[in-house]
Formats: structure tokens, C-alpha cells, sequence
């Protein structure tokens, strides 16, 4: 006997106006052929119902945003796969890690096992585990003029929080500079131009300043769309790679101790999340 056919899923709130998702699905569970974001459509509206959001935690596909020319490009999105050299002994309980780079004496190797932890290691070049710099899930690691930012943190089961962490050079050795608490959890960045750092993180998206001040440019929630990467365009558009969304705000010169941004905010539905164009800019106030 034939089985009967679902029925399709219907968005419960305010009527909304979904856009078809183009078929078959790519492997990674994202629809094909929409890879440059700025030809995505809007739906309305562009503010997801509770249940919508619940949905897309849920959801197969996952992008990552990056610029192409002039070009902001959406794609699949693919967990990164750090090198490290044959030889070196990682800890069975975190292996493999999240993030690895060349210092001047050794390898910095950053684990991160969501609620089983982590911790940012220090190999030397023939693979003997130095010292344990930090104990906290690694994020990510960006170089600087003097060492490196570190980002970690973790949100977890109403548990959401983080910190950034300067490693400076002392000849060719690392020690542990200045830290600040970010408030939530980081999960994607950038470095800008003049040396700060756009965060994507669990709560909205930061600006950590050079003298690590933290800015909130952006206050949300984005726990369950798994923020991926950050990319801004020539315009100052910063975009940010998630579960089955995109979200663009616009950055402005901060004047007065605000922030101009953009405050757009894509919808969320079951079947796809188009991204939509930033119409408005209230201004939020820098913390």
C-alpha cells in the first residue's frame, strides 16, 4: 500500500511569503545555484516566528560567506581541517584540534570538544607538548603585530560565555598578555583593517578594538543558527555565514559613541532563509 504524502510544512504566526528552494539539494543539504547573495530574495517577513528559528537548529545546511571581487558569495559550508606535522601527540580525550598555527618556536594547537572541553596547547617543532596556555575551548587564533588574539568560549545548556586573550612575543617565546570576557560566546571572526576584530558570536556581533574594548554592534540571538564566518565587502557591509541564513548590517563611522549599523534582519522559515537588503539604521549604543 502506498504510504500518503506529508503534508507541507506551514510557518505558524504572522502569513508569510516563502520562497521556493531550488531542487535537488547539494550534498552538504543546500540548495544549489544561489551562491551570490546579493540575487537572494526577500521574504516576508523578514522576523521569524519562535517556532521558525526553533526550526532551522534543524536544519541540513550550514553556509559560509566570503568575497569574491565584488561578489558576496554563500557556500556550503565545510569544517576546517588544521595541519599538523606527523609526529606530534595530541590528547586522545580533544584530538584532532579546531585550530593549529605556526608560532616562532612550535605550533599553537587549539582543542575544542564543546562540553568536554579544551584547551590551547603549545608543541615545540619536533611534536613534545610544551605547556597548556589556556584552559578554555578554542575558537580561533589571529595573528597580530605582537603575537596572536585568542578566542574561546562555549555555549551550552543555558551556559553562554567567552574571552579574548593576547599571546605577546618575548623573543621567540609566548606568554599569556591581557584578557577580556566577550559576555558570550564567540563562533566566527575577521580581522579588519585597522587591526580589530569582528565577532560573530552567540549574542549578536562585536567589534574587539586593538585595546581590547569590546563593542556590541549588533545585540540577538543567534545560538541556534551556529554562526560559521564573517565577511565584509568594499561597501563596509559585514556578512555573516550561518545554519540556513545570512544576515547583512551595514557599518557606519561611529560618531558620539554610537554605531550607525543597519538593522535588517532576515527571516527564518522551515524550507530556506534568503537573505534580505538593509533598509533602515537606528543607531545602537556601544558598550
Amino acid at each position: 500500500m502506498a504510504q500518503a504524502e506529508s503534508p507541507p510544512v506551514v510557518p505558524r504566526g504572522p502569513a508569510a511569503t516563502i520562497e521556493a528552494v531550488p531542487a535537488p539539494y547539494l550534498p552538504s543539504g543546500c540548495p544549489p545555484g544561489i551562491e551570490d547573495v546579493h540575487a537572494w530574495k526577500r521574504i516576508t517577513p523578514s522576523q521569524g516566528t519562535e517556532d521558525q528559528r526553533f526550526s532551522v537548529n534543524y536544519s541540513p545546511c550550514t553556509w559560509s560567506v566570503s568575497i569574491d571581487g565584488s561578489t558576496v558569495r554563500a557556500t556550503p559550508h565545510e569544517k576546517p581541517k588544521p595541519i599538523v606535522p606527523p609526529g606530534f601527540v595530541l590528547p586522545e580525550t580533544w584530538a584532532p584540534p579546531r585550530v593549529a598555527v605556526q608560532a616562532r618556536s612550535g605550533f599553537l594547537l587549539g582543542f575544542n570538544k564543546g562540553e568536554w572541553g579544551g584547551a590551547l596547547l603549545f608543541y615545540s617543532h619536533d611534536g613534545r607538548l610544551q605547556e597548556t596556555l589556556i584552559d578554555d575551548n578554542i575558537v580561533g587564533i589571529l595573528p597580530t603585530p605582537s603575537g596572536f588574539v585568542v578566542l574561546a568560549g562555549l555555549s551550552h545548556l543555558g551556559l553562554d560565555g567567552g574571552s579574548a586573550t593576547e599571546l605577546t612575543y618575548t623573543g621567540d617565546s609566548l606568554r599569556i598578555g591581557r584578557s577580556v570576557e566577550l559576555g558570550t560566546a564567540p563562533c566566527a571572526m575577521l580581522a579588519e583593517p585597522d587591526g580589530a576584530i569582528l565577532i560573530a558570536a552567540t549574542r549578536g556581533l562585536l567589534r574587539l578594538t586593538q585595546d581590547l574594548r569590546i563593542e556590541l554592534l549588533i545585540a540577538t540571538r543567534w545560538g541556534m543558527y551556529h554562526p560559521t564566518s564573517v565577511a565584509i565587502d568594499g561597501s563596509g557591509t559585514a556578512y555573516v555565514g550561518m545554519r540556513f541564513r545570512c544576515r547583512g548590517p551595514t557599518r557606519a563611522a561611529a560618531t558620539d559613541g554610537d554605531v550607525a549599523v543597519a538593522g535588517c534582519v532576515t527571516c527564518v522559515a522551515p524550507i530556506g532563509c534568503p537573505t534580505s537588503r538593509c533598509s533602515s539604521r537606528p543607531r545602537l549604543a556601544v558598550t
